[in-house]
């Protein structure tokens, strides 16, 4: 009986650190949207000042959430948004046609890590 109770105890936790990183990274992913999309918006209306602002505060962001997401998300799906986060601000900086078309490919990036680390389950089997 013991041993039911310990296995009972031990899949408890294992799902509840599942469901607390998944609810983390949704919410982080949330945060860091919201900082791209209104860069993306600021590039859009000719703001280069205020986009690349945005960049440095979603870089600041990005930085915070991978040194944690390293431990809870499989590196291949923050290795490709980390490549396209690191070229962003040079980008906008340098007045590059390809900036709205990178902010989208992250954007996208960021919404599959998002959705894709909530755990359902349809995720799970």
């Amino acid at each position: 009986m013991t041993r039911v109770k310990i296995s009972i105890c031990i899949l408890l936790i294992l799902i509840g650190a599942s469901i607390f990183s998944g609810v983390w990274t949704y919410n982080s992913c949330d945060d860091m949207l919201e900082v791209l999309r209104s860069a993306a918006e600021r590039v859009a209306d000719g703001d280069i000042d205020g986009a690349i602002e945005k960049a440095e505060e979603f870089s600041e962001e990005w930085e915070a959430f991978r040194k944690k997401a390293n431990v809870v998300v499989k590196s291949d799906k923050l290795s490709e948004a980390e490549r396209i986060k690191s070229r962003i601000a040079k980008l906008i900086e340098s007045g590059s046609d390809e900036i709205e078309a990178e902010l989208s490919e992250l954007i996208s990036m960021l919404e599959l890590l998002r959705d894709g680390e909530i755990p359902l389950i349809t995720s799970i089997f």
